[in-house]
């Protein structure tokens, strides 16, 4: 197990793996006073026998394995501890190169654990050298390249796409801390000026970041123009993201080809699909109720939208702040939402050289017809060989076959989607859909209009899930409450001595009537959260099922109603 912060020693350490040909398993690093239990789950799936850090974030974890002692944490206490710093260099006379074949495992990729506990992925270097020539293909890279990273080492988008693509493909790559990212976005887009960076780029809620936080006048000092491919991965791709970033930064120099949306994932080594990095993003509006019976129906010219949607259904509002006031979303229309009828969804580009995809309905397990949403398929020699030491598993979803034509193995990826003129298009999770009263709805989008309907909802910290009460499907809202709005003395959302601030009272209506208007749904419980409490993986996905059972559980600190003073 690697456990090192974000560092060169990382890198040096997944390479020393590599050399001495043993399996490594990235893992992120462990943080003071945070839960062992992902590393713990990943230590006994891998049946690590080794971990490699540096003497830091030694110290501190066996202080905090030594307060875990009585509970748990056998899979950690017993491990080998090395502190690779510690190491005197002198041993590398010692090293004898091993002996390789195409099909031995390089390393293992767990998934983030957003709808199931981790897995790990077995990559081999067959895999990994097969996926990294199509990264450089699509991509356009070179010898000439620049790239700028700050995405964590131990995901497959900072590991593969960023370390290993940069060393497969001979260009230089300039590293920061994800957590330098987040404390001030601007450093990233500084550093793509700086360096002139024709490669960067990470899942969309960081360019909505970006046009959040970063003030005109850090703008004023930016050239992008060296941009050439910025990777938009890992999470649903919001069309209104796309609109707002290159509105805000064209002045900078920021062009829409730029964008590059991608598809991909831990079983497939990385990337999926993804088109040429020279065409801009493509879309395709839909009418949501047909969506929603996984059935594809184009948009037609007189399908209402709202007002401010022009340009395919996008948003183009650039200031996040603009959200009208609480108090007169829950009287007006939701100006910053979609339209019900209508949805804008972003392609994720197209199958790659010599791989293939295609949409199954995932009981019957045959092919979808052309206007139909199913299960997103992938053969390919990116396909990793399963999971380790998950036999069942791997079975289950490395070695499906069609059931019409006998075609296989497959990779199930339980991403919804659809093929659209070769364009794919993921609308969700298969198992997040929620069923109520017989109609499928995608979570992703009622969470967007949550985020929408008040500027007190953090961002990229909404949950939307179902349960089972008194024998019916009921819809469930957790969100957590902007720290602008927090009061860390008080425990309760800010408020003045004017009714004009939101109240957990307000936001709870400003959810419920927007969530009606927007879907016609009632939403059965709205809970509000303090900021950082919503269940996440590893790499920022919300972890539905997680939140879903806190919420069974009654696991959740809910913020209490304040009084105006």
């Amino acid at each position: 197990m690697l456990l090192f912060p974000p560092s060169l020693e990382y890198i040096a350490a997944f390479f020393g793996c590599l050399y001495a040909g043993v399996i490594a398993v990235p893992a992120y690093p462990p943080r003071p006073n945070r839960s062992l239990q992902r590393l713990q789950s990943i230590a006994a799936d891998a049946q690590a026998s080794i971990a490699l850090t540096v003497s830091t974030t030694l110290t501190s974890l066996k202080r905090q394995l030594a307060q875990t002692l009585e509970q748990a944490a056998p899979e950690l206490q017993n491990l080998h501890w090395f502190a690779t710093d510690a190491i005197p260099n002198t041993l590398a006379q010692d090293w004898q190169p091993p002996i390789f074949n195409p099909d031995a495992l390089a390393f293992l990729q767990y998934t983030s654990g957003s709808t199931a506990a981790p897995k790990g992925a077995m990559i081999t270097h067959r895999n990994l050298l097969y996926n990294l020539d199509l990264i450089y293909e699509y991509f356009g890279h070179s010898a000439d390249s620049i790239g700028v990273l700050w995405l964590p080492l131990y995901h497959d988008m900072g590991l593969v796409g960023g370390v290993l693509q940069s060393v497969y493909a001979g260009f230089p790559v300039t590293l920061m801390s994800p957590l330098v990212f987040l404390q001030s976005p601007i450093r990233w887009l500084r550093a793509i000026s700086h360096y002139r960076a024709t490669t960067s780029g990470g899942p969309n809620f960081a360019y909505d970041f970006c046009v959040r936080k970063i003030t005109s006048e850090q703008r004023s000092g930016l050239d992008l123009s060296s941009w050439t491919v910025a990777l938009n991965a890992a999470e649903p791709i919001r069309p209104e993201t796309l609109e707002r970033f290159t509105a805000t930064f064209a002045p900078c120099g920021f062009r829409r080809s730029t964008f590059f949306p991608s598809y991909g994932m831990a079983e497939a080594t990385l990337m999926v699909s993804g088109g040429l990095h020279t065409d801009e993003p493509v879309l395709k509006t839909v009418q949501a109720t047909g969506l929603a019976q996984h059935q594809v129906i184009p948009a037609n010219a007189d399908d209402h939208a709202p007002d401010h949607i022009t340009n395919h259904g996008i948003a183009h509002t650039t200031d996040h702040a603009a959200h009208p006031p609480v108090e007169n979303a829950t009287d007006q229309d939701n100006s910053h939402g979609t339209s019900l009828q209508i949805r804008t969804l972003v392609s994720c580009g197209k199958t790659l050289r010599d791989q293939q995809i295609v949409i199954v309905h995932p009981e019957t397990l045959s092919r979808c017809a052309a206007n139909q949403v199913g299960e997103i398929w992938v053969a390919g020699d990116s396909v990793a060989k399963g999971y380790w030491g998950n036999l069942e598993a791997t079975k289950r979803d490395f070695h499906a076959y069609l059931a019409d034509t006998g075609e296989g193995p497959f990779l199930r990826t339980g991403d919804l989607g659809f093929l659209d003129q070769g364009e794919l298009f993921v609308t969700g999770r298969l198992k997040d859909v929620i069923i109520i009263n017989g109609h499928n709805y995608y979570p992703q989008d009622i969470e967007t209009t949550v985020e929408l309907c008040s500027e007190a909802i953090r961002p990229t910290c909404c949950a939307a899930f179902s349960v089972d009460l008194h024998n019916t499907e009921q819809l469930i809202v957790l969100a957590e409450v902007d720290r602008r709005y927090f009061s860390r003395t008080s425990g309760h959302p800010q408020t003045a001595k004017n009714s004009s601030q939101p109240n957990v009272k307000d936001i709870t209506q400003a959810i419920r009537r927007s969530v009606l208007k927007q879907h016609d749904l009632q939403v059965s419980s709205v809970v509000l959260l303090k900021p950082g409490t919503i269940p996440k993986t590893s790499s920022g996905k919300i972890q539905r099922h997680a939140c879903r059972d806190l919420f069974l559980k009654q696991n959740l600190t809910e913020i209490e109603i304040p009084i105006h003073v």
